[in-house]
């Protein structure tokens, strides 16, 4: 094997280290290459067992499930993507307004960037997010308590469920396991199903944020049907294919680049 060839592939597995999954195009794009030469790359590494092939690009294979991971751990996954879908969300967020977050780390996130504008009223099952803004002046907490979920930083199950029902929201900022872009978003258990399904009840407008590398691949269960999502906001990442299947849903998309850092 060329040393030219070696070193584009250990790249490959680098970004998948940091991404987790990876769309042809996407690495036609980073390293110049054509189809063919992308797609023998990725046999080749399979067949040494360093990931696994899938429609259309491929994924790490010790990909941790999203069931096990931490919020710690989930917290230092694509950076870059979630920050840019964060600064998209602020901007569709005004004072006075009332905000159902739920516990991804995604909208933790994207809770730490509406510190000013207030007044705010926040309702939120996320001991993260509480922590967070808990003692933010001009932000008025609601939190919703439960069970309580060491792994997540949340609370869940029927109580929080109830608690959600006695709130009425502008907006509800969800996160999600996995978007189908034909049936919708899912959770990788029942009980995020659950919370997700509450939230978007009381809130008059449905925001799922989303970033690519879950975009398109198996979900476990629905959570929110297409007809109850009202914007999908997901990161530059996507390829044109997911861009073009998200573009036929009835929702309307927004697609946040990442902040240019100039170099030198």
């Amino acid at each position: 094997m060329r040393i030219r060839d070696y070193n584009r592939q250990k790249q490959i597995l680098k970004l998948l280290k940091e991404e987790t999954s990876l769309d042809i195009e996407q690495i036609t794009g980073r390293f110049g290459i054509s189809l063919a030469t992308a797609r023998r790359d990725l046999a080749i590494l399979e067949k040494e067992g360093k990931l696994l092939r899938t429609f259309g690009g491929a994924r790490a294979k010790d990909e941790p499930s999203m069931v096990v991971r931490t919020f710690g751990e989930k917290r230092t996954v694509m950076n870059e993507a979630k920050l840019a879908m964060a600064r998209a969300a602020v901007k569709l967020i005004r004072p006075g307004m009332k905000l159902m977050l739920d516990s991804g780390t995604t909208i933790w996130t994207f809770s730490r960037l509406i510190r000013n504008i207030t007044p705010l009223t926040i309702i939120t099952h996320s001991l993260a997010i509480i922590e967070e803004i808990g003692g933010q002046a001009g932000i008025t907490l609601f939190c919703i308590g439960g069970k309580f979920r060491p792994a997540n930083l949340d609370f869940y199950g029927h109580q929080a469920q109830a608690a959600l029902a006695q709130f009425a929201a502008d907006i509800a900022f969800i996160s999600v396991d996995r978007l189908i872009p034909e049936r919708g978003g899912y959770a990788a258990d029942q009980e995020s199903a659950a919370m997700l399904q509450a939230m978007s009840r009381h809130a008059a407008k449905k925001i799922v944020m989303v970033d690519h590398a879950k975009i398109g691949s198996g979900g476990l269960i629905l959570a929110l049907e297409n007809k109850n999502i009202d914007v999908v906001i997901t990161d530059g990442g996507i390829s044109t294919e997911q861009r073009r299947q998200l573009m036929k849903q009835h929702y309307k998309l927004i697609v946040a680049e990442p902040i240019r850092r100039p170099h030198g």
